[in-house]
């Protein structure tokens, strides 16, 4: 009954990733190291990636500025 639980809640966990585009996700700071920071304001900074032509906005922890939210 468990196993059948669990499947059912990846099940669910998986639908919500392809439905939800706009979803936060905690990511290390230093990852945004090579990135191009066009602008900072205060907790917020928008990056952009050149290889692959993105653009994230990050939102700095206040109380871990090495973590931040994407």
């Amino acid at each position: 009954m468990q196993f059948l639980g669990r499947l059912v809640n990846s099940i669910n966990t998986v639908t919500q990733i392809f439905t939800n585009p706009y979803r936060v996700k905690e990511v290390s700071a230093a990852e945004y190291a090579a990135h191009t920071c066009l602008r900072k304001e205060g907790r917020v900074a928008l990056y952009k990636n050149g290889l692959t032509r993105s653009w994230d906005c990050l939102l700095v922890n206040p109380q871990s500025p090495q973590v931040a939210f994407r």
